[in-house]
Parts: C-alpha cells; structure tokens; sequence
C-alpha cells in the first residue's frame, strides 16, 4: 500500500499564490491585447505618490503632440541618464523648443522641485491611462531570488 503526502497549506497563502497567478496573466494579457508596444509598467519608486505608488501597475495609452496637457501623467524615456529606464510623472508646463516642437516639463507629484530637463514628444512612451494598485508588488516578489528558490522547494515537496 502506497502512501500519498498531504500538504496543508494555510488559506491565506492559497489566495496570495492564486491572486498573484491570476494577477500576472491578467498583465502579460492586457499587454497582448492594448496596441502600444509596451502598454503598461510597474512602477518602482515614490515620486508619484499619492496619485501612483510603487508596486501599482500603471496602463498607458498612445496620444499626439497636441493632446498632452498640463496635469496629465505621461510615461517618457529621460533625456538625461537616470536610474530608470522610463519614468512617469506629470506634465506641469507645455511649451515650444526652438523649431516649434511641442516640449513638456515634468514633475513627480512628491518631488518638491521640476524635473531639471525637457521633455521631447519623441521620448513620450504613452499617457497613463489608469492605474491598477499593488498587482507589481508580486513582480517585485519573484525578483527576489531566494523566493524563487522557495517556490521551487515547495513546487517539488509536492512531488518528492
């Protein structure tokens, strides 16, 4: 007689592990079916807080020079070298760079100060279309390295 192992796993872990599951299908879907390249990130520091916080999922939209405006909240590539790839704040100052192009000034919501460059429409990835709080929290879970190794371990318990 073969006898099989049980593991019992609290409630509270099932839904984290099904809501994550669920959370990063419901991403890698959304990004397939939006027409931007890259239609959605995750935000990873503060400087938009209270509107946007880290870990919250930020989905974009494709918009024209002319449809920019004070108060939006666009996602753009920085012309300076920053830690980010991408950031995401608000536009605070629309103006005209020397041969007419429309250029934006930008400012994260919890900085005190405008951020010291101008940005180009050609750099604008997208205008955040809305956010979706806490879902880039699990990314920023299986990043970690050793709970991908735990999550192996407990994956192969089931089998051993």
């Amino acid at each position: 007689m073969k006898l099989s192992r049980v593991i019992h796993v609290n409630q509270k872990t099932l839904v984290f592990l099904c809501g994550t599951l669920t959370s990063v299908s419901a991403i890698f879907l959304a990004q397939s079916l939006l027409p931007l390249p890259v239609p959605f990130f995750i935000v990873i520091s503060d400087s938009m807080v209270p509107a946007i916080q880290a870990g919250d999922v930020v989905v974009l939209e494709s918009v024209q020079p002319q449809e920019i405006a004070v108060g939006d909240v666009i996602a753009f590539k920085p012309p300076v070298k920053t830690v980010a790839e991408t950031l995401v704040h608000r536009v605070t100052r629309v103006n005209f760079g020397e041969e007419g192009a429309l250029m934006y000034v930008t400012k994260g919501d919890a900085n005190q100060l405008e951020d010291s460059f101008k940005v180009e429409y050609d750099d604008v990835v997208g205008r955040v279309l809305f956010k979706v709080p806490y879902i880039g929290q699990a990314f920023f879970l299986f990043t970690n390295p050793l709970v991908l190794i735990l999550v192996v371990i407990l994956g192969l318990r089931r089998f051993l």
